[in-house]
């Protein structure tokens, strides 16, 4: 947003609305915290407001006249050396003060002149809504109507709740219905009774039935392509749901897919690396440890790959093992095998993951899931919670 939209704002004297805040306020030596805890806590309900409603705008660094028009912009306080702090500590306050977290918010520094730099605060409307403002000792749900922010009456509470069950069910009715296809040998025979890892991707976005992707732009893309092995490419065919890659095997076997749903959810199907024979034993599936590292890449090329296809910036990602009873696995660096998994199928809980977020942090459920099934206490990535720097180090690459 520039200094001339700014200023637009100004001259043609556009008024506050559902979707458009504006606040003067100034923060001394450009530290979040020098502001009146009271108008801090009123910044926070009006972020939860705007993402329980339809998203919108906060301008901090600007003056309205006794009409409520805006009328001059002024200095907040932050310039380009401090931005980053201000920001920073804009978002841990966030993760405390605001339940569940909001996801997708971006802030950006204009600078008006030598003098004078505002801030804009673009606020998504949350898919997790309804977001509460914690005050420390009460959880108060805020909503937009008009130019004001106001606390949710019973039926918005109700609504909201019930479009977050309603998102939840249709996260799992989308796999459920997935492993069902697979099982009833309507995506390969093979799948009927192979050890197979499925990662389910989808992006916020795809809950809007205007989503699409650009099936054509992914035929060769790489970053959209098969799972294992790296830099291969799959055979591309269209379907009912979209785009499929595929590799087989010598004999033909279906070993790895990814199907490119019309709406940019992605499945991607492992087989190879599910029954390595590492051992001279079809029941072997391949060194855990170094498995998860795959997953972990993979995981993250994909979402940044739908992230500038415009698909959005959250995602909703979980993995599921089928016929795996009796499958066993061992890290790379021992000889000593875990326990044989014990049930035939076993599904992970969908993480959310926001391209402005950790990675590290926000995948650390989902990586932990994966290990505990082959008898570790910890992800292979992690020590004691913490991301282990060198097994993320395609991050820094990327």
């Amino acid at each position: 947003m520039s200094k001339e939209f700014l200023e637009e704002i100004i001259s043609e004297k556009i008024s506050e609305s559902d979707t458009l805040e504006y606040k003067d306020y100034y923060f001394t030596n450009g530290k979040l915290t020098s502001l009146d805890q009271k108008e801090l806590a009123k910044l926070f309900k009006e972020i939860c407001a705007l993402a329980n409603y339809n998203g919108g705008k906060i301008i901090l660094g600007l003056k309205e006249d006794n009409n409520h028009n805006p009328s001059e912009l002024s200095d907040i306080g932050v310039n380009k050396d401090t931005f980053e702090m201000w920001e920073q500590a804009l978002r841990n306050k966030l993760s405390v003060n605001i339940i569940p977290s909001l996801y997708g918010i971006k802030t950006e520094l204009v600078e008006v002149s030598d003098d004078t730099n505002c801030i804009i605060i673009d606020v998504p409307r949350s898919v997790l809504k309804p977001h509460a403002y914690n005050t420390g000792s009460n959880h108060e749900f805020y909503i937009r109507n008009g130019n004001t922010s106001i606390q949710m009456r019973y039926n918005d509470l109700k609504n909201s709740f019930d479009e977050l069950s309603n998102r939840q069910q249709k996260l799992e009715s989308f796999r459920n219905e997935r492993i069902s296809s697979i099982l009833n040998s309507e995506i390969d025979d093979t799948l009927i009774t192979s050890p197979i890892l499925l990662i389910h991707i989808l992006p916020e976005v795809s809950f809007d039935e205007r989503t699409y992707i650009d099936l054509k732009a992914c035929e060769y893309n790489d970053n959209l392509d098969i799972f294992n092995p790296d830099g291969y490419h799959g055979s591309v065919n269209y379907n009912a749901n979209g785009l499929i890659k595929t590799r087989r095997n010598h004999k033909d076997l279906l070993s790895t897919y990814i199907q490119i749903f019309s709406n940019g959810n992605l499945e991607i199907g492992e087989i190879y690396l599910m029954k390595y024979d590492v051992d001279e034993n079809p029941k072997m599936i391949y060194f855990w440890d170094n498995f998860e590292k795959i997953i972990a890449k993979k995981i993250y090329n994909y979402c940044k790959e739908l992230y500038k296809q415009r698909l959005g910036t959250g995602f909703y990602i979980s993995f599921t093992l089928l016929n795996v009873k009796d499958c066993y696995s061992r890290a790379s660096g021992f000889g000593e095998l875990c326990e044989p998994i014990k049930q035939n199928i076993i599904k992970a809980q969908f993480v959310k993951w926001d391209v402005n977020t950790s990675y590290q942090s926000s995948m650390y459920q989902l990586f932990n899931k994966f290990a505990n099934i082959f008898g570790s206490r910890e992800s292979w990535l992690y020590n004691d919670g913490e991301p282990i720097a060198g097994k993320f180090n395609f991050i820094a690459e990327d």
